[in-house]
């Protein structure tokens, strides 16, 4: 299914940006929300196991990413989250009518 392959292709992206901007970039995250960011990737690939962990997954990320943009930045930004927020919208229809 369409929905799977894009669930686990967010869930990788999540866990490179995150490992990404964690070594690579000169903004450093705290340690704990490295973990948190993880954690959210990993909790998207467990929807095979129920789709109660996609729609956990989902509001999940979308509130650590409120947490990033603060952390890392110094301030929120909504457009960033709203395109998040738009994507797990569609991922969640999608998985919602077995697509």
């Amino acid at each position: 299914m369409i929905s799977n392959v894009l669930i686990y292709l967010y869930a990788v992206l999540i866990i490179f940006i995150t490992c990404y901007q964690m070594f690579a970039k000169k903004t450093k995250m705290p340690i704990w929300l490295f973990i948190l960011n993880i954690a959210g990737g990993v909790i998207l690939a467990l929807k095979p196991l129920s789709n109660f962990w996609l729609y956990f997954g989902i509001l999940y990320v979308l509130a650590i990413s409120v947490f990033d943009g603060h952390e890392i930045f110094g301030k929120i930004h909504p457009s960033y989250f709203f395109v998040q927020l738009i994507f797990s919208l569609v991922l969640a229809l999608l998985a919602f009518k077995n697509l």
